[in-house]
C-alpha cells in the first residue's frame, strides 16, 4: 500500500511574523537613530562654524565620530582608536586647561547620550546628559593635557593617554578589583603614535 500525500500551502506562523515585525522595527529604529543623529550634526554645523569657528567645529566633530560612530563597534576600542583624547588636546592647544576641560565633559556627555537614546543598544548604568565616569576622565585628560600645550604635539598626546589610562586602571581596580586598561595601554599608545598622532599633526596645519 502506497500513501499519497498531497502537498498543501503552509501558512505563515505568527511567532514568524512577530519576529520578522520586530526585526524590521530594530532595522527602522537603527536607521532613525543615524538619521536624527546625522540631522542633529547637520544643524549644529553652521552654529558651530560661524558663532564658534572652525576650531570649535573641530572639536565637536572629532568627538561625534568617535561617539556615535566609533562608539557602536567596540572592537576597535581594544586597539585604541578613539578621537576624544585627540580632540581633548586640539582643545587644550587652542584654549587652554579650563576650557578643554568643560568642552570635552559637555560635549562627551551631550553625544554620548545621544548614542544611548537613538539607538537601539543596551542603555547605560548612569543617567544621561549627566556627567559620568568616562567623561570626566577624559575631561581631566584634556585639562592635564592644557599644561603641557607647549610640548611637541605627539608628547603631550601620549601624556593624555597615560593620564586617562592611568585613573581609568585605578578607578576599576577600586570598583571591579581589577583593571581592563593595563591591557590594552599598548595597543592604545602604538596606534596613536602609529595613526592618530600624524593624523592630528595635519589637522592641525589645516586649522591653522
Amino acid at each position: 500500500f502506497v500513501s499519497t500525500k498531497f502537498s498543501t500551502p503552509q501558512t505563515t506562523s505568527p511567532r514568524l511574523v512577530v519576529l520578522l515585525v520586530l526585526e524590521c522595527c530594530t532595522l527602522n529604529n537603527c536607521m532613525k537613530g543615524w538619521l536624527i543623529a546625522f540631522i542633529m550634526t547637520v544643524l549644529l554645523f553652521p552654529v558651530l562654524y560661524l558663532l564658534l569657528g572652525l576650531k570649535i567645529f573641530v572639536i565637536y566633530l572629532l568627538i561625534w565620530v568617535d561617539k556615535i560612530v566609533i562608539g557602536l563597534f567596540r572592537p576597535l576600542r581594544i586597539f585604541g582608536f578613539e578621537l576624544t583624547t585627540l580632540s581633548s588636546v586640539l582643545a587644550a592647544i587652542f584654549y587652554g586647561p579650563l576650557v578643554s576641560f568643560f568642552l570635552t565633559l559637555i560635549i562627551f556627555t551631550f553625544l554620548q547620550s545621544l548614542r544611548y537614546l537613538v539607538f537601539p543598544i543596551q542603555p547605560p548604568d548612569f543617567p544621561l546628559f549627566v556627567p559620568n565616569k568616562d567623561s570626566i576622565i577624559y575631561a581631566v585628560g584634556g585639562l592635564a593635557a592644557g599644561f603641557l600645550s607647549s610640548l611637541p604635539f605627539s608628547q603631550v598626546v601620549i601624556f593624555t593617554v597615560l593620564v586617562k589610562s592611568g585613573i581609568y586602571a585605578v578607578t576599576d581596580i577600586l570598583i571591579m578589583k581589577k583593571s581592563r586598561y593595563f591591557i590594552t595601554l599598548l595597543g592604545i599608545i602604538t596606534t596613536h603614535l602609529l595613526i592618530l598622532i600624524p593624523f592630528g599633526i595635519e589637522l592641525m596645519k589645516f586649522i591653522g
